[in-house]
């Protein structure tokens, strides 16, 4: 390995350790008091599944014990809503649902106050106060399986984690907790129609302290692995997504790659975690049209090493997602797709066209464009000023086929991409 990507992973390594080894200084908490609860329920679907993650490598696997028809371990009560507030990400709008919302700490300020994320979210915390328990509440499409994944053992945690996951009246949808093993809970749940559900994360006997932390990984997607190896230049095809997919990158020259259609106008969600759990892998990922091999997007280095985006599909048709390493690193990844029909949100920024008034000088138009727009040449952010309603003015200096997109602040909603003529 290279100097720069020793000091890069170096880098990372303290960036990890001052989240959850000194969480004083990041998450604000006062009282010890638990969040407010009725009496104890039983789940309340039989949707759900519950389980460990039986192994100790960054994904392990997820191992399904049980579903809500069963007993329930743990000791998890439904929540009254009604004294729950619920604080949203500074960075977040209502189109968040069609972004994500990637790596966080988590930032509650006070106790009976939840945290409001969008999937796919990987929150670290620590437990402060005796008896706290975390809380995050995110929403969820009709169809879409959920998973709420603790990382806790495998990262080295002194938590016994104890999670829940809550419907939209408080009621308890189901519960995991570690196994005497030592395996980390999750838990997956399908709902039949679009909803909110809160997501509860406690140490099942009350401990504190700056060893009790974790990572919650909240994502939508059926878990996948491979079916052929994706590197061998012939894309793995999958099925539509929503898709987790458990890979393993062995070669700091190997391009894993995979193909799903879409429609146009979906938003597809994409993200590459590995470095935010610890994982020694930092990666690309590129979205490319497999009929004309137009890459459209690439994106690194957005959540803590890992990389994550959004982009509206411009047509119909089969594409490819590539993952590769940077750095020269290798290891284990949870490539996770979703796409959002348009929908589920606010309307995108919609690019109708782009071209050259001076040699340095490009003139988008479009629809939801504003003063927070930003214009994207090939994917890297470029100088831009609205100039009138619908109409940007970027700094670029690439010339025919140069990819365009536009991003709007603060979520970074990103519009479908077209060409430079």
């Amino acid at each position: 390995m290279s100097t720069k990507a020793k000091l890069y992973r170096s880098g990372i390594a303290v960036f990890f350790a001052t989240i959850l080894l000194f969480p004083f200084h990041l998450t604000a908490r006062t009282a010890a008091a638990p969040l407010p609860s009725q009496e104890p329920a039983t789940p309340t679907q039989s949707r759900v599944k519950t389980g460990v993650i039986a192994g100790k490598g960054l994904k392990g696997r997820r191992v399904l014990e049980s579903d809500a028809s069963a007993s329930v371990k743990g000791k998890m009560q439904s929540l009254d809503l009604s004294k729950l507030s619920v604080a949203p990400q500074v960075v977040a709008t209502s189109s968040s649902v069609l972004t994500g919302t990637g790596a966080i700490v988590s930032n509650e300020s006070q106790t009976r106050t939840g945290e409001s994320v969008f999937m796919p979210a990987n929150i670290a915390g620590t437990m402060v106060h005796s008896n706290e328990q975390d809380v995050y509440q995110f929403p969820v499409l009709a169809g879409q399986q959920v998973t709420v994944d603790a990382f806790a053992a495998r990262i080295g945690s002194e938590i016994t984690a104890d999670i829940g996951l809550f419907d939209a009246s408080g009621n308890l949808i189901g519960e995991s907790v570690e196994d005497q093993f030592g395996d980390d809970p999750f838990i997956q749940f399908t709902p039949t129609e679009q909803t909110t559900l809160t997501a509860v994360i406690e140490d099942e006997f009350g401990f504190t302290g700056s060893g009790v932390f974790y990572i919650l990984n909240i994502e939508a997607g059926v878990d996948v692995s491979p079916n052929t190896p994706p590197d061998t230049g012939t894309p793995d095809q999958l099925g539509a997504p929503d898709v987790s997919v458990f890979g393993n990158i062995t070669s700091p020259s190997e391009v894993d790659k995979y193909s799903f259609t879409a429609r146009q106008g979906q938003t597809l969600i994409a993200a590459g975690e590995a470095s935010v759990y610890g994982g020694s892998l930092v990666s690309q990922l590129q979205l490319i049209d497999a009929a004309t091999k137009i890459t459209y997007f690439t994106s690194s280095l957005v959540d803590g090493g890992d990389p994550r985006f959004n982009i509206v599909i411009p047509t119909t048709g089969t594409y490819i997602i590539a993952i590769s390493p940077i750095q020269q690193t290798t290891g284990e990844y949870d490539l996770n797709l979703s796409l959002v029909p348009s929908t589920a949100g606010p309307g995108a920024p919609t690019l109708i066209s782009a071209e050259h008034t001076k040699p340095k000088l490009i003139q988008v138009t479009g629809t939801q464009l504003s003063g927070k727009s930003i214009v994207e040449a090939n994917s890297l952010q470029r100088p831009t000023q609205r100039i009138s309603k619908g109409n940007l003015q970027a700094k670029v200096t690439g010339g025919t086929g140069t990819v365009i997109t536009v991003v709007n602040k603060p979520d970074l909603r990103r519009s479908n991409p077209i060409i430079l003529p």
